[in-house]
């Protein structure tokens, strides 16, 4: 069993976004998650992952789009994400945007919309 805690999590070296991997093939788990605070005018970029992913948004609020659809979620809202579904997390307040995410693999492979794949800035 692991306990981790972060007061602060360490920025990711994509702009605005700070990222912690709680759990993951380096850790000794099949899965992999992730906390992550993402700043005001601050997102992801367009991507999607070839395995499923569960978001949870803890604190602030998110634009969520996939697929040519846009959703707004809340603190308390949890999405679950089909493997290969193009989409794009966007901090949508002023306050920093703050959420667990899941993914039911690991590593956690990304790739762009266009197939190319991506080269995340942490481990996963």
């Amino acid at each position: 069993m692991a306990i981790k805690h972060a007061a602060a999590l360490p920025p990711s070296g994509i702009p605005g976004i700070f990222h912690l991997t709680v759990a993951s093939c380096d850790t000794g788990q099949s899965v992999s998650v992730w906390r992550q605070r993402i700043d005001a005018a601050h997102g992801t970029p367009p991507h999607r992952h070839l395995c499923d992913e569960v978001v949870t948004v803890q604190r602030g609020s998110a634009d969520l789009l996939v697929g040519g659809t846009h959703r707004r979620l809340a603190a308390g809202d949890t999405v679950v994400l089909p493997a290969y579904a193009d989409h794009q997390i966007l901090n949508a307040g002023t306050e920093p945007l703050e959420l667990i995410a899941v993914f039911n693999e690991s590593p956690v492979q990304t790739v762009a919309p266009d197939g190319t794949a991506m080269e995340l800035p942490w481990r996963s």
